[in-house]
């Protein structure tokens, strides 16, 4: 939680829009994640940040709304 806190500040800062969202396993065994969804960040900026929060990957979608799935590491 004070991670996601940490990355919301920053994302308020650089001055994003973003909607909070939670990712699941249909079953349910596992504990949801929470995610945001950026609105309007380029395709570099995304990578940056996704790098800068150590995260694995990202999924980022252009203005045509597919979503892609970019590995980072």
């Amino acid at each position: 939680m004070q991670r996601q806190a940490q990355l919301l500040r920053e994302v308020h800062n650089i001055g994003l829009s973003w909607v909070q969202g939670e990712g699941k396993h249909p079953s349910g065994e596992w504990e949801g994640e929470q995610s945001l969804l950026l609105l309007g960040i380029s395709l570099d900026d995304a990578k940056a940040l996704g790098l800068e929060w150590e995260q694995n990957a990202i999924v980022w979608s252009d203005a045509d709304g597919i979503p892609q799935l970019i590995l980072l590491k």
